[in-house]
This record gives C-alpha cells, structure tokens and sequence, in this order.
C-alpha cells in the first residue's frame, strides 16, 4: 500500500488506495486535507494506512450526528423488531439530536456523553401532546358471537361507557347514547390526585439509560463503517437505576379476586394467568387449538416459548406450565 501527497493552492493533501469495493469491485481512495506543509500530509498518511491496517480507519467524508442516526436506523432497522426502531427513533429524535444533532461524529467523546445524560435527567423531559377526545359517541348495539349467543352491549372499553346488557334486535335502547358512568369515591380521588401531579422537567434514570445504550450501539457500527475511530460511548457514565419493589397481591386479595371473578366469562384465564405465571402476551396470544388440559397439567405451543420449573426462555419447545397442586389443596384458592 502506498501513499502519495500533492499540493493544492496553500495547502497539501494526501491520498491512498485500499481494497476494491466488495460488491462492485471499484477502486476506492482515502483523501486527506488541509494541511499546512508536506510533513504534515506525510505524518497523516502515513498515520491512516497504519489505521487501516488495523481496521480502525476513519472515513475521511463528515457525518453529523443527527444525519448519522438517521441513516444507522435506516441500515438496521431489517435486522431488529420494529417496536425497538421506533423507541430509537424517538430516543434519537427527543434526547440526541436536539443537543447534540449539529455536531460532527468525531467531536463526540465521553465527556459529550456524560454532560447529555446530565442535561436529559436534569431538564430531558418532552410533554406528550395529550390525546384529543373521540369525536365518535359510544351508543348501545346488538352483539352476536360467532356461534350466535349474544354479547354484552359494552362491558370492556377505556373510558367511562359502559353497558353489560345483552340487547335483543327490538330493543328501543338499540342505538341510543350510553350514558357515562359516575366514578367511585377512590377512583375520583385518583383521578384528581393524577392531575394535580406535577412532573419533574428531567427523565427517568431508565430513559437515560436507554438512550445511553442506543448510542453505543449506533457507535459501535459508526467505528465499523470508519465514522468514528471507536467507540467513545463505552467512556461514557449512565446514571444508575434504582430497583424498584414489585407490588403483588396477597393471598387473601387473590382469593378474594377470583370470588368475585368467578361469574366473569375469563374466569378460567384469570385461573390459569394466577397459577402459571404466564405473561400477559402469551395469554393474549394462547392458540387454544394448539393446547392440551388436564386437572394436572397444561400443555401450550405458544409462538416457541418454553417454561420449566418457573424459568422462561426462548426455545423452540412447547411451553409446558406445571399446575400441580399439593394433596393438601381439594378446589382452587378461592
């Protein structure tokens, strides 16, 4: 591999040829600029083929951080859920790009990192524009299943109407505005104590966090494609997390649940989501068809997943959920 320099007007530049390009077998150049004097050029060049020996050469074109990111998420987003791009899109278009968008790649260190994560837990918060209420008026209607038994009119929704009827096709109630529902006591206090908190202008340590980690991914493929010399994220101090305790129930309100849940048409779900420890997604997503029950175990293949013995991992085995029972226990907890 060699080098050579030249002189343009007042200053000198240097230039070397590297492998040919993989998929159209061009040639292709590294170029350096704006130097003063030729032992300048020289040391430079001299100094990037010894990088690329190494495999750590910089591209001599300039990214800016926020057209990089951009692009990353671009190349990326074939090889990774399309729930995680569009977190890393937000994280990148709400916490990076703001302050930091406009800088050149290769001016980003630790110490740019550290003083982002300060900046994002001190003053980081974007308020969410709030959600415009439904122009659509919530009225009563006739519901069939599919074998032809009829449905509540509107027993499960997120806002306060509410109707547990089974309407007949000559009820007069048919098409009629449902009325809201008065909120309990508590629920009105909740909902009061909810809108008189105040939000702190920063983020959660755990933002932070994620957003520290969507950048050292993106710089560890920025040191690969040669835009960055490696990876100064890693120099890099994320805020620490606190663990927070998990609220669960106790006996008693779970007994005291499933009484009260017995009437309930999802009463052997909520049965089956208190006895197995099966995730919320995997009760959506059960394929019935695909299951087996006994009064002593239950068989699911649900999307690949496995459980044995209380442990949860990606396998391609059929998830297996022990529901055995001491001698002790005759009937259900409740």
């Amino acid at each position: 591999m060699k080098g050579r320099v030249y002189k343009r007007g007042k200053n000198w530049y240097y230039r070397f040829d590297t492998e040919p390009d993989p998929l159209t077998g061009k040639r292709r150049q590294v170029n350096g600029s704006g130097y003063k004097t030729e032992r300048e050029a020289w040391k430079a060049c001299r100094d990037a083929m010894a990088d690329h020996e190494k495999g750590r050469l910089v591209s001599s074109s300039r990214h800016k951080v926020g057209e990089a990111l951009d692009e990353w998420l671009s190349r990326i987003e074939h090889s990774i859920k399309p729930s995680m791009v569009q977190n890393w899109r937000n994280y990148a278009a709400y916490y990076v790009i703001p302050y930091i968008g406009s800088r050149d790649v290769r001016e980003i260190d630790g110490a740019v990192c550290d003083a982002l994560c300060a900046k994002l837990l001190a003053e980081g918060r974007v308020k969410a524009k709030p959600k415009k209420p439904s122009s659509a008026q919530a009225v009563h209607v006739h519901r069939l299943a599919r074998d032809g038994r009829e449905m509540p009119c509107r027993p499960y929704s997120y806002d306060a109407m509410r109707c547990h009827r089974k309407h007949a096709e000559n009820d007069p109630l048919i098409g009629q505005p449902i009325k809201p529902r008065k909120l309990g006591r508590r629920a009105a206090e909740d909902a009061a104590e909810a809108a008189q908190r105040k939000l702190s202008p920063g983020l959660e340590p755990k933002t932070v966090v994620n957003t520290h980690r969507m950048l050292h991914r993106a710089w560890e493929d920025f040191t690969v494609w040669g835009w960055a010399k490696r990876n100064v994220v890693s120099d890099a101090h994320p805020p620490r997390v606190p663990r927070k305790g998990r609220k669960v129930w106790t006996v008693a309100q779970l007994q005291r649940f499933l009484q009260y849940a017995r009437s309930d048409r999802f009463f052997a779900l909520w049965v089956l989501e208190a006895t197995s420890g099966m995730r919320r997604c995997e009760l959506a997503a059960r394929a019935w068809t695909c299951s087996t029950w006994t009064p002593e175990r239950c068989q699911s293949r649900s999307r690949g997943l496995s459980w044995t013995a209380g442990w949860s991992n990606q396998t391609a085995r059929p998830r297996m959920l022990s529901t055995s029972w001491p001698s002790t226990h005759s009937r259900w907890p409740c």
